[in-house]
């Protein structure tokens, strides 16, 4: 048994008399403290020494109190604090020495307990130190433990990991193919440096190795090389070697000497290693570095930690250094989640990992000023050097050195802190007692800074400290009563709402003071929008109610619409499963008080959407999966039996303000405004059915909530559905279903039935569907009939009443057919067609129209026509009328006369399919040549798939393509293209035409724009060599800026002989074939032999090669992989350019590093990569 091992064994099986470890800690800590002065006696005020020394950050001389024990140290220093402050006794500074063990949550205790005290942080000394110090004490080790002996030198773990408690022992996750390669390296004998940030396991990892591994602790020269000569180890590890080059240099001289054969292992950080290889010169790298998300998820619940926020929080803190993570979950796994959740915890870590890097809290302040500052650049770090007493280039030095450590993000524009750490670290440095730093030191350094220095203060906040809260209180006041709007004011009052409720009471205060100067002011919504997902506050719920009003966004496509986001807070699934019905209650409360207040028809329809999505029994939700930065989780679920009860006795609230709303004429509730109450019903009833859209398996009682809930809201709403049969029929759809007879029925008007059509027939086998179908038709036909045999009166009040009522149902578009089906029974259509205008109803406006413009003479008035023709609404329908006519008659040449450039947009291929010949070829031949060449569009030159060109047309046809481009209609792209790319079969003269047209309208132009459409350039490389040498004396004539690739890609690209003719005529010089291959590879296969002859180096090639790979496809590592593996084959394919093939592969593996860095660095944020 080892020294180590006896010592640490006789301390935990013998009990220390406590009077003798008090002298004997005061003797070991003596070298540390040498201001350290024993308290002995009956009257020490609850100290056991007391230190004497002066404050970094004053200057002044400053007491530190020396506290002692073998017993519990939170009670000893609990009793201690509470003793010197009843006897008025000044304490800066606690010393902790206890014998036994102190795990992360005691000691974040202790941390706790002098922060309630006004106490800087705890030095404290526990078991790992006594361990440590009574192995090199021989007198006092005697004296506590018994103990005799030597130390050994070489140990099976290090010696400053002995006696650490918590998670050490966890399985080892993502670290495979380090652990397999350093195994390698101790089979092979080979020396190796493991080097990694802080925390990311390396000396877990050389731990892990098999064989004889041994760790090498302070020794003399001789006794080392004994143990060595006796061990006979595999490998010795030499832990954190940048402050142990000599041990390194120890172990080479007893292997060179007496001739062993085991590797030397050092482990380091990235900022020290040239220090450590320059001692082992022969020694391999290996890198560990951040392991990723997905590993140390399964880390964290390896060891319990299994909730989503708790491990959301960890994997942002530790970023990929489990070392950090295991101590984070200690704490969280014995109920001290708060200072996990804070950040204090981790910032801990940190400043114990600066000063064991720094040996000075000077880098800790360097540190906390850039936490308050936010950002630092150059020019920063000179005004932080002198307000910190260090040299610039100390300072920069200092942060590259934190940067490769993984503390500081650095970017081209400067320094910033990790965002975790931030708060935190400003919270301990500038808001304890006594501050290590006042703020206004910084505010006097960095005048210009007020606003980072208020998103400071709301940071540490955020993590308790009272003093920056008092703070943060102050600034809102301040901001609320100066009334300042900006918009960066507003993103730091958001950050202020999230505080507690008091501060969303007052953030939203300054909100709608805002609003009332500019009610579309976007930041005070998107305050308001925070403040309801966090708290649900009422006057917050108003703001966004207001907002709503009006607002016809898709929810869907819109997340920060009013209504979604009201709705998203009353149904949030949360990840962990937490759940309550406060924020439904608080909203619905809100939204039936603000209806009150008001009823107008606009806040019913938000009224009921509101309420509609509050008690919905359906739970969604949307997070970042932990393991995968790329993946997003969409969770559904259903409420609970518990809280659906809950839901339907909130429901209970709706009724009254409907039913006074009916009683108060003219202020009443729109039908309209119904029907998502109507959908509510159908989610509970569909619930009762044992189903929901969230597809998960229903609890019984779930179900037999469902039933109820359904029963209770139709029965609520029953009235309307009897007055409203669009109502009546959305209802009676669902009811038809759902199985049950105790829900309320519900009678269709069958007149509506046929109007709209039916959502489903009853079965889906064939027999049954055609007689579905059949029947369906039958029915429209006789409605049409019927409504056409009203006269233009009574038919088109009809239609009306039917389009509304079908709206009710959800058929914003229905009649479309039944209007068809009229047309030709309309008898007077002029007098229809006025009616249906004076009613908004486009279908039967469209019919009336056509019907009337069918007859050889058309009985619509001129005067008429000329008016609807210049409404911006009925233009459209009175052009669609007439392009799907079969009678060419004096009104339809007028309308089609006098058609302008814009209406070509209207012209699409559906409203030719009926169109008349003759009516046809006017629109071919119009002098408009928008017109005429949208018209060109609806053929196929090549097989008439769409429709064919008739031989005496094929002239009139060719000029209107000509002038046919992108930009004139909607949609028309891939028409052209597909256009373009039969033309290029059948007819190249004429498709080297357009392309000449499309040229010259460059003539004038300040830049050279891509063609369009988009991807109508690849076919240019499909012409003849002729055609392409004509369109390259057109292109180079044009001497303006170009944007984007030359199209010399497609004219040259795959035609060397073409490209060496034009350079002999003087039409080309090089430069333009260096354009030319920077758009694609088979221009670099082609033209770079071409190239070298013609005497341009292999480096000008490669650099006009290399922005091709930027518009590949994918992200930055696809587009590096495929450009790679790219130029590692071209010079196998030809071999004039393995030198272009060595640079190109050079570049691409450069980029493809830094690619994989941005991403990795990316991922352990927990950032989309």
């Amino acid at each position: 048994m080892d020294l180590v091992t006896r010592i640490t064994r006789a301390l935990d099986e013998r009990r220390l008399e406590p009077g003798e470890f008090e002298r004997a800690a005061c003797a070991l800590l003596q070298p540390v403290y040498p201001g350290l002065s024993a308290v002995e006696g009956g009257h020490d005020f609850g100290r056991d020494g007391d230190v004497y020394f002066p404050l970094p950050a004053s200057g002044a001389e400053a007491r530190g109190r020396l506290m002692v024990t073998t017993g519990d140290p939170v009670a000893n220093m609990r009793r201690g604090l509470q003793r010197l402050k009843a006897e008025n006794q000044r304490v800066d500074l606690v010393v902790m020495a206890c014998s036994g063990p102190v795990d992360a949550r005691t000691r974040a205790t202790l941390e706790r307990l002098c922060d309630e005290h006004g106490v800087v942080a705890p030095h404290i000394y526990a078991r790992t130190w006594l361990v440590n110090r009574l192995a090199t004490e021989p007198t006092w080790r005697e004296r506590l433990t018994g103990v005799r002996g030597h130390l050994g030198s070489l140990l099976d773990s290090p010696l400053n990991r002995v006696g650490d408690d918590g998670l050490g022992a966890a399985e080892m996750f993502g670290r495979d193919a380090e652990r397999a390669h350093a195994q390698e390296l101790v089979d092979a004998a080979k020396d190796f440096v493991v080097v990694g940030q802080p925390g990311v396991g390396k000396t877990r990892l050389v731990q892990e190795l098999q064989r004889v591994v041994k760790f090498l602790e302070a020794a003399e020269p001789g006794q080392v090389l004994d143990d060595l000569l006796m061990a006979r180890p595999a490998a010795v590890v030499v832990d954190d070697a940048h402050v142990r080059l000599s041990d390194i240099d120890l172990l080479r001289r007893a292997r060179r000497q007496e001739g062993l054969s085991f590797s030397i292992v050092a482990t380091t950080w990235p900022d020290r290693l040239q220090e450590v290889v320059s001692r082992l010169p022969a020694a391999t790298e290996l890198s560990v570095p951040p392991i990723e998300r997905g590993a140390m998820d399964a880390l964290l619940q390896s060891v319990g930690v299994t909730g989503h926020q708790a491990r959301a929080s960890i994997l942002m803190q530790a970023r990929g250094r489990p070392g950090w993570a295991l101590a984070l979950c200690d704490l969280l796994l014995k109920g001290d989640g708060y200072q996990v959740a804070t950040g204090r915890a981790l910032v801990a870590n940190v400043e114990r990992f600066l000063l064991a890097a720094t040996t000075s809290e000077a880098a800790v302040d360097v540190l906390a000023c850039i936490a308050a500052l936010g950002h630092a650049d150059a020019e920063d770090i000179q005004q932080l050097a002198s307000l910190v007493g260090m040299a610039p280039a100390d300072i920069s030095g200092l942060l590259y050195r934190l940067a490769h450590n993984g503390l500081l993000d650095q970017a081209p524009s400067g320094w910033s802190l990790q965002p975790v750490l931030r708060g935190p670290l400003v919270a301990r440095w500038f808001f304890t007692s006594p501050a290590r730093r006042t703020l206004s030191t910084l505010d006097a350094a960095f005048p210009g800074r007020p606003g980072g220095l208020a998103e400071a203060v709301l940071l540490a906040a955020h993590t308790g400290s009272e003093e920056a809260q008092r703070l943060a209180d102050a600034w809102a006041d301040m901001v609320i009563q100066s009334g300042n709007t900006t918009r960066a004011v507003f993103n730091r009052l958001e950050l202020y709402a999230t505080l507690n409720e008091h501060a969303g009471h007052r953030a939203t205060q300054a909100a709608v003071a805002a609003l009332q100067d500019d009610p579309h002011f976007g930041p005070a919504h998107s305050l308001a929008s925070t403040v309801v997902r966090r708290w649900a506050l009422p006057e917050a719920v108003r703001v966004l109610l207001d907002a709503a009003i009006g607002d016809t966004r898709p929810r869907h496509q819109t997340p920060d619409h009013p209504l979604r986001v009201l709705k998203e807070a009353a149904t949030r699934l949360d990840p962990d499963g937490a759940r309550d019905v406060t924020a439904r209650e608080r909203i619905l409360d809100t939204v039936l008080d603000w209806l009150t207040r008001d009823r107008t028809p606009e806040r019913w329809l938000v009224t009921t959407e509101t309420v509609a999505g509050v008690l919905s029994p359906e739970l969604e939700g949307t997070w970042p999966s932990l393991s995968n930065v790329d993946a997003i989780v969409f969770g559904h679920g259903v409420a609970s039996p518990a809280t659906l009860r809950q839901l339907i006795i909130l429901w209970s609230r709706v009724p009254a303000p409907l039913d006074l709303a009916r009683s108060d004429t003219g202020r009443g509730c729109p039908p309209e405004a119904i029907r998502p109450l109507i959908d509510l019903a159908g989610e509970w009833v569909r619930l009762g059915r044992g189903s929901s859209a969230a597809g998960v398996t229903l609890h019984p009682e779930q179900v037999a909530a469902g039933i109820d809930g359904g029963r209770v809201i139709l029965q609520s709403l029953q009235a309307w559905t009897q007055t409203h049969p669009g109502l009546a029929l959305r209802a009676d759809r669902f009811l038809k279903h759902s199985g049950s007879g105790d829900l309320p029925g519900f009678d269709a008007d069958v007149d509506l039935v046929a109007f709209v059509g039916s959502h489903r027939p009853p079965s889906v086998e064939p027999d049954d569907l055609r007689r579905h179908l059949e029947e369906l038709a039958a029915e429209t036909r006789a409605l049409a009939t019927r409504l056409a045999c009203l006269g233009p009166a009574d038919g088109v009040a009809r239609f009306a009443y039917l389009t509304a009522e079908a709206r009710h149902a959800g058929h914003e578009w229905a009649g479309s057919n039944v209007a068809g089906l009229m047309a030709p029974q309309l008898a007077g259509p002029v007098e229809w067609y006025l009616r249906a205008r004076d009613a908004d109803l486009p279908h039967l406006m469209q019919s009336a129209l056509a019907e009337s413009l069918s007859k050889a003479a058309s009985d619509l008035p001129a005067d008429v026509l000329q008016t609807e023709l210049a409404q911006p609404q009925r233009r459209p329908i009175v052009i669609a009328s007439v392009l799907s006519n079969s009678t060419l008659n004096d009104t339809v040449v007028s309308v089609v006369d006098g058609l302008q450039a814009d209406d070509a947009r209207l012209l699409s291929y559906g409203h030719f399919r009926d169109t008349n010949k003759d009516i046809l070829y006017r629109l071919l031949t119009h002098p408009v040549p928008e017109i005429a060449a949208a018209t060109a569009l609806q053929f196929d030159p090549v097989d008439g798939r769409w429709m064919s060109i008739p031989d005496t047309w094929r002239t009139a046809w060719r000029n209107a393509f000509l002038n046919l481009r992108a930009d004139q209609g909607e949609n028309n792209g891939w028409h052209i293209n597909s256009m373009l790319k039969g033309l290029i079969t059948h007819d190249q003269d004429l498709a080297a035409e357009w392309y000449e047209r499309r040229l010259s309208e460059f003539a004038e132009a300040r830049y050279l724009l891509p063609l369009r459409p988009c991807g109508c350039e690849k076919y240019l490389a499909s012409l003849t060599a002729p055609l392409r040498a004509r369109l390259i004396r057109q292109y180079l004539a044009l001497d303006q800026p170009r944007i984007g690739h030359s199209l010399l890609t497609q004219l040259l690209g795959n035609d060397a002989t073409l490209a060496e003719d034009l350079l002999n005529e003087g039409v080309l010089f090089t430069k333009h074939l260096l354009q030319a291959i920077a758009g694609g590879e088979d221009a670099v296969d082609q033209l770079g032999p071409l190239l070298l002859r013609r005497g341009v180096t292999a480096d000008l090639i490669a650099d006009a090669a290399l922005p091709m790979s930027e518009a590949a496809r994918g992200d930055d590592i696809q587009r590096a992989d495929a450009a790679l593996a790219y130029y590692k084959s071209l010079g196998e394919r030809v071999p004039a350019l393995i030198r272009v093939a060595e640079i190109g592969i050079a570049a691409e593996q450069k980029r493809l590093l830094t690619a994989e860095n941005r991403q990795q660095q990316a991922r352990l944020r927990g950032e989309y990569s």
